[in-house]
């Protein structure tokens, strides 16, 4: 299984399928209790949402320009070298420089749009008060981790030139 036996290999760990053992489609989430309409979401204060907005909205506006244009376009031409660019998880051991010095390579903006929306959901879904994570953020991070599972994916088909 890709998600692991205890979730580990998720993005999020801890998201809806940890806790409940459930995996809803996208449709079944907006169906769900824990989102409006049907429900409320939980308390966040305004100055955390706003506070998460700042912080990850360019990760995360850039990484859907790429989902929508860049990505799309790149699997429509068969070019599966740029998909693969495209969804580029990134290496810590591959340095910077010509030592081998640095950072690292980063992800490329699809991943790190992923890792920004769980993040988002952290600060918009649930406060700081609360003493567990929020059935909805649960369910947020489940819906990254079933993006993050379907680029991977994608990145396998396009290293096998197989649509």
């Amino acid at each position: 299984e890709r998600r692991g036996q205890f979730n580990e290999k998720a993005l999020f760990s801890e998201d809806f399928y940890f806790k409940y053992g459930l995996r809803p489609s996208a449709s079944e989430a907006l169906a769900s209790p824990y989102v409006p309409p049907q429900g409320e979401l939980p308390f966040s204060p305004v100055q955390r949402r706003y506070n998460g907005y700042t912080k990850y909205a360019s990760r995360i506006t850039t990484g859907i320009e790429a989902y929508s244009g860049a990505l799309r376009e790149a699997v429509a031409g068969g070019r599966w070298a740029e998909v693969a660019t495209l969804l580029d998880k990134g290496s810590k051991g591959k340095g910077s420089n010509e030592k081998g010095e640095g950072s690292g390579q980063p992800p490329s903006e699809l991943r790190s749009m992923c890792r920004a929306l769980g993040l988002f959901g952290n600060t918009a879904l649930q406060s700081e008060n609360d003493s567990g994570t929020t059935a909805a953020n649960l369910l947020a991070r489940h819906l990254v981790n079933e993006l993050y599972f379907s680029m991977d994916d994608l990145a396998s088909a396009a290293q096998g030139g197989d649509k």
